[in-house]
C-alpha cells in the first residue's frame, strides 16, 4: 500500500511539472514575440515590428500595449483610417485601466490630426488634458488646430498655458493672436471689439505691426479719416521699418480730407528714422513725380542712390525724364557692373571670378556654376 502511495505521488509530481513547462512553453513564446516587436521597433526596423505585433494581438488580445503600437505603426505606414479604428476599439473596452487611456487619446489624437478631422482632434485632446498627462505635449498640439480654426481667444490661453508651463515670455505671440481675433473683428464689422482687442495687444507688444494696421483700417473703414491717419502715423513712428504696408491707406485717407499734401512730410519724418527705407523713398518719389517735381525726387534717390536696383532704376528714369541721357546711361553702366560676376545664393558675396565654395559663408554650390 505504502508503495502506491509513493508511485501515485511521483506520478502527481511529474504531472505537475510536465503541466508546468508545458504552460511555460506556451506562454514563453508570447512574451518573446512581443519583446522581439519592442526590440524591432527600437531599431527601426518598422514592417517587420509591424508583422511580429501582429501576431501578437492574435494571440493575445488583452495585450493593450501591443495593440497601440500596432495601430501607431499603422498611422505611420499611412494607413491612418485603420488606426484610428484600432485605437477607438481599444479606448471602448469597458475594463480599460485608468494608466492605459491616456496613452490611447494621445494615438486617437494624433489619427485624427494625421486624417484631417480637426474638431474630433480638438475634442481628444481637451479630454486627455484632463487627465493632466504629457501637458505641454497636448497643449503644443492643440495649439496649431486652434489657429488653423481661428479660434483666437483659445489659442491665446493655451500658448498662456505653455509659456507658464516652460518658463517663457510668449508676449509677443500673444499680442499676435489678441490682434487676430481683432482683424476676425473687423472683417465682421465689429469694431468696437476689435479695437478692444488690438489695444490689448499693443499692451503686449507695442512693436506689434498688425494691431497698428487693423486698428488704422476699423477707423478707415468707418469713414473715421482723422482718427485712421492718426494710428497710420503711429505706425510711422514706433516701426518706420514697417510702415510701408500703410501708405496707400494713408494716402488714400489724406486725399479723402484734402490733406494730401501732409503725406510728403510723413514720409520724409520716416526716412529721416530708416534713411535706407526703399518703400518710403520709392513712395515718396512717387509723390514728387505725379506733382511734377522731379528735381525733388531725383534728390531724394541720389541721397540713397545704390541702396536698392529698384532706386537705381527710378533714378535713371528721373534723369531720362529730365533729358539727361549721359547721367542716365552712367546709373544703367553702374547697374550692370553691378550685377556681372557671381554672386553667392547663401549669403550674397560676389565675385569676379567663378567660385564652388564661398568663402564668406564656406557653402558650396552657392554661385549657380
Amino acid at each position: 500500500m505504502t508503495l502506491i502511495l509513493v508511485i501515485l505521488g511521483l506520478a502527481v509530481l511529474i504531472l505537475f511539472g510536465v503541466g508546468w513547462k508545458v504552460r511555460g512553453l506556451w506562454r514563453r513564446p508570447r512574451r518573446d514575440r512581443y519583446s522581439e516587436g519592442l526590440r524591432l521597433l527600437l531599431d527601426g526596423e518598422k514592417e517587420e515590428a509591424y508583422q511580429v505585433l501582429r501576431g501578437v494581438v492574435r494571440g493575445d488580445p488583452d495585450n493593450i500595449d501591443a495593440y497601440l503600437k500596432l495601430g501607431d505603426l499603422l498611422r505611420e505606414r499611412g494607413e491612418p483610417g485603420k488606426a484610428l479604428r484600432v485605437h477607438k476599439e481599444l479606448i471602448l473596452r469597458p475594463n480599460l485601466k485608468n494608466k492605459d487611456k491616456p496613452f490611447i487619446l494621445k494615438s486617437l489624437a494624433l489619427d485624427h490630426i494625421e486624417l484631417g478631422q480637426g474638431s474630433s482632434a480638438i475634442s481628444t485632446l481637451q479630454e486627455l488634458l484632463k487627465t493632466n498627462h504629457s501637458p505641454i505635449w497636448t497643449l503644443e498640439r492643440l495649439l496649431p488646430l486652434y489657429e488653423k480654426d481661428g479660434l483666437w481667444d483659445e489659442a491665446y490661453t493655451v500658448r498662456q498655458k505653455i509659456a507658464k508651463l516652460k518658463g517663457e515670455d510668449a508676449s509677443t505671440d500673444l499680442a499676435l493672436y489678441k490682434a487676430s481675433a481683432g482683424e476676425l473683428m473687423v472683417s465682421k464689422g465689429e469694431m468696437k471689439r476689435a479695437r478692444a482687442y488690438l489695444k490689448e495687444a499693443l499692451k503686449l507688444d507695442p512693436q506689434c505691426t498688425p494691431a497698428y494696421f487693423w486698428l488704422a483700417e476699423s477707423y478707415q473703414r468707418e469713414g473715421r479719416w482723422s482718427e485712421a491717419i492718426d494710428w497710420w502715423k503711429r505706425l510711422g513712428e514706433e516701426i518706420p521699418q514697417k510702415c510701408f504696408i500703410g501708405f496707400k491707406r494713408l494716402e488714400e485717407a489724406l486725399y479723402k480730407l484734402g490733406r494730401f499734401e501732409e503725406v510728403m512730410d510723413i514720409y520724409q519724418r520716416i526716412l529721416e528714422k530708416e534713411p535706407g527705407q526703399k518703400e518710403t523713398i520709392l513712395a515718396l518719389v512717387d509723390v514728387y513725380e505725379k506733382k511734377g517735381m522731379i528735381n525733388e525726387a531725383i534728390k531724394v534717390c541720389e541721397r540713397v542712390s545704390g541702396s536698392s536696383e529698384e532706386v537705381s532704376l527710378l533714378l535713371a528714369k528721373l534723369y531720362a525724364q529730365q533729358g539727361d541721357l549721359t547721367r542716365t546711361r552712367e546709373v544703367i553702366d553702374e547697374l550692370l557692373d553691378r550685377n556681372r560676376g557671381f554672386i553667392c545664393r547663401w549669403c550674397g558675396y560676389r565675385s569676379e571670378e567663378p567660385l564652388w565654395k564661398c568663402p564668406q559663408c564656406q557653402r558650396w554650390r552657392g554661385f549657380g556654376i
